[in-house]
Order: structure tokens, then sequence, then C-alpha cells
């Protein structure tokens, strides 16, 4: 009998950790693509400075930065 209520308690802690896993997996999906989503905003902002830089131009939040610092 307690070999039984041992094997079901160790069968219930499997699924319940087994479950949390795959929450887990799906949050680290999340976080992930999260991630890739910043990584490409934040390249697009770089590729859009350097353009500015080679043309000389400025784009509006520049202008702005540079007139609340005179």
């Amino acid at each position: 009998m307690r070999r039984r209520e041992e094997h079901e308690s160790l069968s219930k802690q499997m699924v319940e950790k087994d479950a949390r896993i795959a929450q887990l997996e799906k949050d680290l999906a999340v976080e992930r693509s999260k991630t890739a989503q910043l990584q490409q905003f934040i390249d697009m902002q770089r590729m859009g400075s350097k353009r500015a830089a080679r043309s000389g131009g400025r784009s509006g939040d520049d202008v702005e930065m540079d007139d609340e610092d005179e």
C-alpha cells in the first residue's frame, strides 16, 4: 500500500513538473520573440542614424534633442 502511494505521489510530481516545463518553454519562446523584435527595431534605428550621418541630414528627434541642449 505504501509503495503504491509513493508511486502515485511521484507520478503526480512528474506530471506537475512536466506541465511547469511546458509553460516555461512557452514563456521562453515568447521572450525570444520579443527579443528578436527589439533587436530588429534597434537595427532599424541604427541604419536610420547611419544614413542620416552619411547624408549630413538630421532626423526630427536629433533636432529636438540638440535644441534642448542649446
